[in-house]
């Protein structure tokens, strides 16, 4: 079950890191460089800053670090109490590397009630929470997944007015971040499309393309550039807080120029 969340409620020791009245605590793999203060402060719980693969110790939370790609293992659901552990765990994945959740040994996962198999971990992909809870019988785990912690987000910019034809050239110049980002994609559209050439559009950040010679383009007769022959490709996707980004017309279209050129960034604030 995939479930979208707009908050997590801190507020009272036990509730959204562990259940009211129990012991015991989540697991959380971010790149917010505030949080681990902020679910202290909130909470008034010690969280230990992790970095590496790690088995879980029972009545320990865990703050890992971005970019580690680290494996959690769960431990055995036989010596688990209820009155010593909290049925909610939570796992974070960072912005680029994965998390992976191991069953200890002759331990089970299950998604949605449906078994992944004995000794069958589940890799979390990033943005994503894990609820954990320890089913009835001894050998199993609930696992639900939950996004909304570092979701996908977009920002687009205009080259141009909505109904002037295109010209060739920088258009934009503009340091639009108050935090880095990660670029996962890139597109481009158009209002009127270009015909009898493609339109090609760039981005450079700190004064160099972030593309291969594959730029953003937009087919003769298309609006978009999600039906380009030829994809954009990034070589760089790191942006940098503050980070000075020029928008470029490089080429338009040689009967119709086009008008109303947009950029989109797609990606995750890192």
């Amino acid at each position: 079950m995939t479930v979208a969340i707009t908050s997590l409620d801190l507020s009272s020791p036990g509730d959204g890191l562990g259940t009211k009245g129990r012991t015991g605590g989540g697991f959380i793999n971010t790149n917010f460089s505030n949080l681990k203060a902020a679910v202290e402060e909130l909470q008034g719980r010690h969280f230990t800053v992790q970095n590496a693969s790690v088995t879980v110790a029972l009545g320990k939370r865990y703050m890992c670090n971005a970019h580690a790609g680290i494996t959690l293992t769960l431990p055995a659901t036989f010596a688990v109490s209820a009155t010593v552990f909290s049925d909610l765990q939570i796992v974070n994945a960072d912005d680029a590397s994965d998390v992976t959740i191991t069953p200890a040994s002759g331990d089970a996962l299950f998604v949605d009630g449906v078994t992944l198999g004995v000794d069958v971990s589940k890799v979390i992909s990033p943005g994503y929470l894990v609820i954990l809870s320890p089913r009835t019988a001894n050998s199993e785990w609930d696992l639900v997944l939950l996004t909304g912690i570092n979701p996908i987000t977009s920002f687009s910019f205009k080259l141009g007015d909505e109904d002037s034809d295109l010209t060739t050239g920088l258009k934009v110049t503009i340091r639009p971040l108050g935090f880095a980002f990660t670029l996962t994609e890139i597109r481009g559209g158009v209002k009127t499309a270009p015909t009898g050439s493609i339109l090609i559009m760039d981005v450079h950040a700190g004064g160099t393309t972030i593309m291969t010679t594959d730029k953003i383009s937009i087919d003769a007769t298309e609006d978009t550039s999600e039906t380009a022959a030829t994809p954009p490709a990034l070589t760089t996707t790191a942006i940098a807080d503050d980070e000075k980004l020029e928008f470029y017309v490089d080429q338009i279209g040689s009967t119709v120029a086009g008008t109303g050129a947009y950029v989109t960034l797609i990606g995750r604030k890192t």
